[in-house]
């Protein structure tokens, strides 16, 4: 739930509502763990607000705009993030920090600045996630994986100006000077999961992250077959498939061939998982194989980011994102989740 302390319309007589609404419920199914999106200085509100905020399970301030580079970042370390991580602990809640890339109106408001707040290439971004890591945090809100209005969207965009309309104005990947692939700040993402969850080494500079998508999709035959395209990963030589959850993996393929197709599949119900060998296990989505030519077979479509860390990497289809670890390592602490853009959890 997004908006306490930030809308005026949102009372905190709502918000005690709402929570006794999911908290007491009867009915099992509307119980629900409530993640509350709150303004950066929540911590400073009357006793009755603060009490509310006792009976959520995470708290997580928004900072969008709440500072304009890196200097003016490390000031709001101090004055907001401290003190919301030691309210959040000492009440036994899951702090989760905000860390976004860069920000601008102009898209929504034409008359404001555009490229108001430069992304510096990821450095700003890079900034707040070496930041936030290095306080200790458990988990990070990166905002957003679709934002456009107030450019702070992650996903794959024109590189430079060859690569956008020539209408209009566009905030292409090159206006701060630098010379960036598409998909650099999905990558960026990938690595802030990595160093989160300790599976590569904290480096307060950002750096080069790794390459890679990892995709698998149905292809519409007369045999039922399913296709995995992936990246050549550095220091792995293979890949293993596992169509039963990951019980065990009777298929395995060079890393740098590219591509590969798991044909002659009989119908059944299948849950595809991929690893490196002695790696972790990798969702790739349930399938269920009926008819073996009928298109759209693929009931839970996901691609997975995957580096040789298995960074687990769940994309939804619609605006939210979320990024997990695998289940065993999850915490009761640590499953809650939902409502979320792009949650990386440690």
């Amino acid at each position: 739930m997004w908006g306490y302390t930030v809308r005026s319309g949102a009372t905190v007589d709502q918000l005690e509502e709402m929570i006794d609404w999911f908290s007491n419920n009867s009915n099992p199914k509307y119980q629900a763990s409530i993640k509350l999106g709150v303004n950066n200085n929540w911590f400073a509100r009357e006793q009755r607000w603060l009490d509310s905020f006792k009976q959520v399970s995470v708290i997580s301030p928004w900072s969008v705009g709440r500072y304009d580079n890196e200097a003016e970042y490390h000031s709001y370390v101090n004055e907001q993030m401290i003190p919301s991580m030691n309210w959040c602990e000492s009440n036994e809640l899951l702090y989760v920090p905000v860390v976004w890339p860069g920000f601008s109106w102009h898209n929504k408001k034409p008359y404001t600045k555009k490229n108001d707040i430069p992304r510096n290439g990821g450095n700003f971004f890079w900034t707040q996630v070496s930041g936030a890591i290095d306080l200790g945090v458990e988990a990070l809100y990166i905002a957003m994986f679709d934002e456009v209005d107030e450019s702070t969207a992650m996903f794959k965009t024109a590189e430079n100006s060859s690569m956008a309309p020539a209408q209009e104005y566009w905030l292409n990947l090159d206006a701060d000077g630098f010379s960036l692939p598409s998909d650099w700040y999905l990558r960026c993402a990938g690595q802030a999961a990595q160093t989160l969850r300790g599976e590569i080494r904290f480096n307060p500079i950002l750096g080069d992250p790794i390459e890679g998508i990892m995709a698998m999709h149905l292809l519409r035959k007369e045999s039922c077959a399913i296709e995995f395209i992936f990246p050549d990963f550095d220091e792995e030589t293979t890949i293993e498939i596992s169509l039963d959850g990951g019980s065990t993996y009777p298929y395995d393929v060079a890393d740098n061939i590219g591509s590969y197709v798991l044909d002659g599949i009989n119908d059944g119900d299948y849950d595809v998982y991929i690893r490196h060998p002695g790696g972790y296990a990798v969702p790739m989505g349930e399938i269920n194989m009926r008819g073996c030519n009928e298109p759209n077979l693929l009931t839970n479509p996901t691609t997975a980011n995957v580096s040789r860390f298995d960074l687990n990497v769940l994309f939804s289809l619609c605006i939210f994102v979320l990024i997990t670890l695998p289940l065993h390592t999850y915490s009761p602490k640590q499953q809650i989740i939902g409502g979320v853009r792009l949650l990386l959890v440690k």
